[in-house]
């Protein structure tokens, strides 16, 4: 048996970034300040709002990305059998800073 849950609103947004700081913490700082994420030689990139790039702190915990590797359009990654896919976007916030609104769809699975 399977869950999916999909977050996507921007009122949701800092409850997204609470939870993948949670379950994909970055080596450095938050994902709250991530303005994009790259690909190097098959490991993902965190590319922050200061020009600084960082990984995950659990590389192992990215699965793979779609789209563009440079700037892929989704990331998959997986922490504990909790698989999630991050769809990227950008969203304005009311200071009219942009910073990404994450679309995450999580799936589970869970033992009967």
């Amino acid at each position: 048996m399977g869950t999916t849950q999909q977050i996507q609103s921007s009122s949701e947004c800092d409850r997204t970034i609470e939870f993948l700081d949670h379950n994909f913490p970055l080596s450095e700082g938050s994902h709250s300040t991530v303005v994009s994420y790259d690909m190097y030689y098959g490991k993902l990139l965190a590319i922050h709002n200061n020009g600084k790039a960082t990984g995950l702190r659990k590389p192992s915990q990215f699965i793979e990305a779609n789209g563009n590797h440079e700037s892929p359009q989704s990331i998959s990654m997986e922490s504990h059998g909790l698989k999630v896919e991050l769809e990227l976007a950008r969203c304005l916030h009311g200071n009219s800073n942009q910073q990404l609104e994450h679309r995450v769809q999580l799936s589970t699975q869970f033992q009967a």
